[in-house]
């Protein structure tokens, strides 16, 4: 019997309430808040937990923060809303709140990942080789952040992914497609004019054509230089043994 009423006793005393994990994401630098859905009398005590080290304790009258949340971290006493500022790449993780009050336990979990903004892609065209008139371009959208999400706009139309296959009129097709990159913060836009294309297609034989023009002047230079150092050398040492004086040698007499 006396097992029987412990049992009762410990229910009554202990209850825990395990919320289902969810995740949270924040933008690195910026601000996130991690709120549970408590009943409205305030805790008695609170404990917020990242990855089994202490973030911010209450005990009823007073908190501690600790490393390395301070200075960043809020706890609103009165629902156990926890305030991250100034968002790191190490702040991601588990984060784990314990709540006791009226001599009932309750934990909750959730998953926060601090991610990047997304920057501004950037949109590339590789031509095909065929000199037939059913000459097409391939898109390719590219950003340099991991796990991000690819959309192509293009007449109305959208499709998924980082590459787009597309089909050129002449040199002066003004359409134009839109790459949208995102993540589940942020997004950012670019855009590609099918004429670019082409561009990106001459442009290494006129860089090399470039770079082959100065070379060749580098070299004509170089070598009108040397000429005229050399030939300049010659007339100096010719008009010294000109004017150098006679000299005789002295006779002696016998």
């Amino acid at each position: 019997m006396a097992p029987r009423v412990f049992q009762t006793f410990f229910l009554n005393v202990i209850f825990c309430l395990v919320a289902a994990q969810s995740i949270k994401y924040g933008l690195k630098g910026q601000e996130v808040k991690l709120k549970p859905q408590i009943q409205e009398q305030q805790p008695d005590q609170i404990l917020w937990m990242h990855d089994d080290n202490k973030v911010v304790e209450f005990n009823g009258k007073e908190e501690d923060v600790y490393d390395p949340f301070k200075h960043r971290t809020t706890l609103d006493w009165h629902s156990a809303e926890l305030h991250l500022t100034d968002l790191r790449s190490e702040d991601s993780g588990l984060y784990e709140l314990e709540l006791y009050t009226q001599k009932k336990s309750y934990f909750y979990y959730y998953t926060l990942q601090v991610i990047d903004k997304v920057a501004k892609p950037t949109i590339t065209c590789e031509t095909n080789s065929s000199k037939s008139s059913n000459l097409s371009g391939l898109l390719t959208c590219s950003a340099p952040q991991p796990d991000i999400e690819y959309e192509w706009f293009f007449y109305g139309n959208t499709q998924p992914g980082p590459q787009l296959r597309i089909f050129l009129d002449n040199k002066h097709d003004e359409r134009v497609y839109s790459c949208r990159v995102s993540n589940p913060l942020s997004n950012e836009t670019a855009e590609f004019t099918a004429k670019d294309c082409y561009s990106d297609e001459s442009s290494p034989v006129v860089l090399a054509a470039v770079l082959s023009a100065v070379v060749l002047l580098v070299l004509v230079v170089a070598g009108v230089v040397i000429y005229r150092r050399y030939y300049k050398g010659l007339d100096n040492q010719t008009e010294g043994e000109i004017q150098r004086p006679l000299t005789s040698s002295p006779i002696k007499s016998g």
